[in-house]
């Protein structure tokens, strides 16, 4: 399957969309040596975040990863750009890149509290929840995050990014449960 048969497929089950400018930011990390007889297939999400490119750590195996912008995922047939990690945060399951960016990445927010509205930035769209529980250094939120938005920026209300999605509760390891987007606090 082609990448855009992928988004395409991907976003009509997908609402609500945010709009390309919304989406700006967002980055699709590739899977580690894809088959060369194959499209690369995406793996995780990134961000754009002032000048580098933030993942989820755990989407970083290697000192660098293949990651293609937003734009690029639905303009191109195969271009992608190779980030270097600069940092990583494994407690918090988060890495900084150096990559190319498209323009200007996401501004860092504030704090946030039990109850405030947050969103997950995904390539399909944002995915908005509520933030519940905190249980060491992740929150617990109702984002009806999937399985490939690891490393999504989760934004506050105003659109400046709080937190790096971690993963989701799944029972059965195929599919996350609905609303159970797992986040770190950007540091």
């Amino acid at each position: 399957m082609t990448r855009l048969a992928w988004f395409m497929l991907a976003i009509a089950g997908c609402s609500p969309a945010a709009g390309p400018a919304e989406l700006a930011p967002v980055f699709v990390v590739l899977c580690a040596d894809p088959d060369p007889e194959q499209d690369p297939h995406p793996c995780c999400t990134g961000f754009a975040l002032g000048s580098q490119v933030v993942t989820a750590n755990h989407c970083a195996l290697d000192d660098r990863v293949q990651l293609v912008s937003r734009r690029q995922w639905l303009t191109t047939a195969s271009a992608y750009s190779v980030g270097t990690v600069t940092r990583r945060d494994e407690a918090r399951d988060i890495a900084w890149l150096d990559a190319p960016t498209d323009g200007p990445g996401l501004e860092l927010g504030g704090s946030f509290l039990p109850g405030d509205s947050v969103s997950a930035l995904t390539p399909v769209g944002a995915k908005a929840g509520i933030v519940g529980g905190q249980a060491g250094l992740f929150w617990q939120s109702t984002m009806p995050v999937a399985f490939g938005d690891s490393g999504a920026a989760v934004v506050d209300a105003s659109g400046r990014a709080v937190g790096v999605v971690h993963a989701c509760l799944s029972a059965d390891g195929k599919a996350c449960d609905p609303m159970t987007g797992i986040f770190a606090g950007l540091p």
